[in-house]
């Protein structure tokens, strides 16, 4: 039988301390049927040099150099030069396990989406915390396992998966260049509407590093607008497959929780909240169809703009992100 081919996308941007690292772990890989498709997109340090020394001697990687235009456009450009049947995706940052794609082809089909767990690590601290799910969801409806793998961490990404190029071609499904967060998650949003079953691998094949330093919402003004904009497209899709939208429900006040604890020391708190949380309407619908209690009474107080117990919220849920980030960390 033939082995299927891979194309691996890997956009790159001043990377010069880390993409040597990157590609080894690429070029060790125990499965050889792949090609590496490096997009330099636009560096003004040493990246390009680097990643010429790997392609000269290794006939599987691509180079190309295109003008900065960010992440998106360079997946969009890998993606349309793509060989492989199949397409994975790795940041310039981050690093394959040495049977990532072994174990991951093995597992694909035309329509399936495969996933595997990752290690999320805090090269500032060191701190290393295991992102995957503790129960199998194989046997589950498609439905069921979107959101337990949203609510585990493992869905928004496209670097812990393996997709059908005919999908993502046939269908035009592209990384839109004008989000810069997000842009992951409304791929895979696009992207599932066109399979019908998700395979979970629970095993650590990626290693995710970060520089996570905890800094606000504030630094980026408009990242809870783009959350809860990206929610109203998980939310047609709900619509669309008619499932039930009590999940959602949930989701889009957790957001909203989430949002305004990151601005509950901040002097202009109120100005916050009115500036980034104004769907009225939704609320109301929570209001009107949701069966959980505690969500109705929570969109009340959005909707009625209760400010002080907002603020308490908010410094609730600060302490329970705190709390809960501790208790992930191995």
């Amino acid at each position: 039988m033939k082995k299927k081919d891979i194309s691996i996308i890997l956009p790159v941007y001043n990377a010069e301390e880390i993409i040597d690292r990157t590609i080894n772990t690429i070029e060790k890989q125990s499965y050889n049927n792949f090609e590496l498709i490096i997009i330099n997109d636009g560096s003004t340090d040493h990246t390009k040099e680097i990643c010429l020394q790997h392609s000269e001697k290794n006939p599987k990687i691509k180079y190309i150099e295109i003008e900065n235009n960010g992440v998106s456009n360079a997946r969009n450009l890998g993606v349309s030069m793509a060989k492989g049947e199949y397409i994975c995706f790795i940041d310039s940052d981050d690093e394959y396990d040495s049977k990532f794609l072994e174990t991951m082809v093995r597992q694909i089909e035309e329509k399936k989406l495969v996933v595997c767990a990752y290690d999320r690590i805090n090269e500032k601290n060191g701190n290393i915390r295991k992102i995957k799910v503790d129960k199998n969801i194989n046997a589950k409806q498609i439905k069921q396992q979107i959101e337990t793998l949203q609510a585990n961490l493992l869905f928004n990404q496209v670097w812990n998966k393996i997709y059908s190029k005919s999908i993502i071609k046939e269908n035009n499904i592209k990384f839109d260049k004008n989000l810069s967060i997000g842009e992951d998650y409304i791929f895979n949003i696009e992207y599932i509407k066109y399979i019908e079953s998700i395979e979970y691998i629970d095993k650590i094949l990626y290693k995710y590093y970060t520089k996570e330093t905890g800094l606000s919402l504030l630094k980026r003004d408009n990242k809870l607008k783009i959350k809860l904009e990206n929610w109203k497209k998980n939310k047609k899709l709900y619509i669309e497959k008619g499932w039930n939208l009590e999940y959602l429900y949930n989701q889009y006040i957790q957001i909203c929780l989430a949002g305004i604890s990151k601005f509950v020391f901040h002097k202009k708190f109120k100005e916050n909240i009115k500036d980034n949380i104004v769907d009225n309407s939704q609320f109301e619908e929570i209001i009107k169809n949701s069966i959980s209690q505690k969500n109705k009474i929570i969109a009340k107080i959005f909707l009625n703009n209760r400010i002080l117990i907002l603020y308490l919220l908010g410094v609730l849920a600060k302490v329970y992100r705190k709390v809960y980030k501790i208790r992930k960390v191995d």
